[in-house]
């Protein structure tokens, strides 16, 4: 699957949560709502067998026309906050929630990539999930953990 990401050179989040949305329906989910450009909240969530799972999503490079920095991809430092915010969502999504299973998406890119293997340790002694988003593939960097409801 080929999208807009040709031209920039990155998946926007709109974009990266269509492709993963667009996953989770083909594994069984159904999707019941995604959070779309600048809204609040968990990006994804979605049910399968009665269970709920949310993800935090982060694109690679500004969506927004008011952006200084519209259509290009984001830089190492941007790539590294972005990454921290999304796994600061993390527990935020799980007290806020109270979901089975928690994740985050990030483009499959060398920024965040390399931004993810210093925090992944922490994301899986969490219990989420991660992966990273291609225009043309899915890569699972660590499988989601059912969570214990309290």
């Amino acid at each position: 699957m080929k999208l807009d990401d040709e031209m920039s050179g990155f998946l926007t989040e709109d974009q990266i949560t269509e492709i993963f949305a667009r996953h989770l329906v083909v594994q069984g989910y159904e999707i019941k709502s995604r959070a779309m450009g600048r809204s609040r909240g968990a990006d994804i969530v979605a049910t399968l067998n009665d269970r709920v799972l949310c993800i935090e999503a982060k694109g690679g490079g500004a969506q927004s026309a008011t952006s200084r920095r519209f259509g290009k991809p984001f830089t190492r430092l941007q790539c590294q906050s972005h990454t921290d915010v999304a796994f600061a969502c993390i527990p935020r999504m799980m007290t806020r929630y109270k979901p089975d299973y928690v994740g985050i998406i990030l483009p499959d890119d060398k920024y965040h990539f390399e931004s993810l293997s210093e925090i992944l340790p922490a994301i899986k002694t969490l219990g989420a999930g991660v992966w990273l988003i291609g225009s043309e593939r899915i890569k699972i960097m660590a499988e989601p953990v059912l969570q214990i409801k309290s």
